[in-house]
């Protein structure tokens, strides 16, 4: 059993985070979507594709949130694997070495 358990547990903890705001990004991006172009359509001065504008940064924050925990979950499950790997290694170094 490695020592890392925590941090495999933080790296698990930060992709399931990193989905829940991709979901939230895009149901988020749908409701400005919807309210811009509900907006738009009542005031005949505004164009419809305003609503476009206001969906992109939206889906650009959702999106970047997402990289970034998902990047950051998968580094912190790489560098467990890498602890467990070096210290079998070392351990196999040994054996050889008696």
């Amino acid at each position: 059993m490695n020592d890392y358990g925590n941090l495999r547990t933080i790296g698990t903890l930060s992709i399931v985070l990193a989905w829940v705001l991709l979901v939230i990004g895009v149901i988020g991006a749908i409701g400005v979507f919807i309210t811009l172009n509900n907006i738009a359509s009542s005031i005949a001065a505004i164009p419809g594709s305003i609503a476009i504008a206001g969906v992109v940064p939206t889906l650009l924050f959702g999106i970047g949130n997402f990289l970034q925990f998902f990047v950051l979950g998968k580094v912190l499950h790489l560098l467990v694997d890498l602890g467990g790997t070096a210290r079998q290694i070392s351990q196999d170094v040994k054996k050889q070495a008696e």
